[in-house]
This record gives structure tokens, sequence and C-alpha cells, in this order.
């Protein structure tokens, strides 16, 4: 299409005006007029009337897109970290030979594809067994990363201060449902 009719038709675009191309002969002043369809006309007229873009903006569908990505991959982080510092409270027990009793908390079919050890991060610790070993306060510090600890048992344990409160036997049943 010729320039000057382009811009005739985006001046006051009507149904019925033709698009006119020279033809390839040796006379340029013979046109050759095709009728254009609606759509065209509605492109020509709505073309001026559409806000243009800025240089480098970004589409608002991918800054939401965007904006759910780093939230989801926020939230999982901070529960990867949190179960680091469970599995590294669940160690540090280990390493002093104490007795950790834990609730699988994925399904069966995961834990035999990936295994165990791996999937130890994930589950819920409900019971620990402190009995007779040698405790600080780093120790008694860590069970604060159990969110679902019920039973606690400090029965004679020894701390670099004495015995804790001087018992004999402490036995700690926290039964979250309150019965």
């Amino acid at each position: 299409m010729s320039e000057k009719y382009v811009e005739a038709l985006r001046r006051e675009p009507q149904q019925g005006i033709v698009e006119c191309n020279p033809e390839s002969t040796s006379d340029s002043s013979v046109l050759r007029c095709y009728p254009l369809t609606f759509s065209e006309i509605e492109y020509l007229r709505t073309e001026k009337e559409r806000p243009r873009r800025r240089a480098g903006s970004i589409p608002i569908a991918l800054r939401i897109a965007i904006s759910v990505i780093i939230c989801v991959a926020g939230v999982g982080v901070w529960y990867w970290i949190q179960a680091f510092r469970q599995l590294a409270a669940i160690e540090q027990l280990e390493a002093l030979k104490a007795r950790v009793e834990t609730r699988r908390a994925l399904p069966a079919w995961l834990r035999a594809a990936v295994g165990d050890q791996e999937l130890m991060l994930f589950d819920d610790v409900i019971a620990v067994d402190l009995s007779k070993r040698k405790i600080t306060n780093e120790t008694l510090h860590s069970l604060s990363r159990f969110g679902d600890l019920q039973e606690l048992c400090l029965s004679p344990t020894y701390s670099p201060a004495g015995r804790i409160s001087g018992q004999v036997s402490m036995y700690l049943d926290f039964d979250p449902s309150g019965e």
C-alpha cells in the first residue's frame, strides 16, 4: 500500500476505500486497486489509538508470574532452612547417643524411591530420650527446633552445672491435644 493511501486511511478510514498499488509496468501512473476487508480497516483505525509500550518495560502478566515464582521460592527456601536446622539438631542428639523418635511425614513409596536417610529432614520429632547423657545448654536449646515434640526424658542427666534440678528422674509428657 502506498504511503499516501495509508495516511488517508489513518485519518478517515471508511468502508469501501480501496488499497491501490502501482502496477509493475513502465507506466507508473496506472494503479491496481483492491477492496480492503473490515479487519484491515479496523486495524488501521485503532493503530494510532493503541498505547505503545515503553522500550524496556515488562508486561504486567510477566511481572505477576515472576512475583509468584519469587514468593513460592522464598517460602520453599524458608522450609528448607528449617528442615536442615532440625536435621542438624537430630544429628547433634544422635552424636550424644540419645534416642530420637520420629513420625514419618512422607509416604512409604517416596521413601523407597529416594531413601530413608535423605528424607529424615522432613520427619516430625515426637520423642527425645536424654537419659544418662551429658548435655549442655546448646543441647537443650536444640530441642526448641522440634515443634511436635511430645515426650522428653531427662532421667539422671548431667550438665556442666550438675544434675538438672537435682531430680533422680524427670519425665515430661507434652500432649498438644490437652487430653
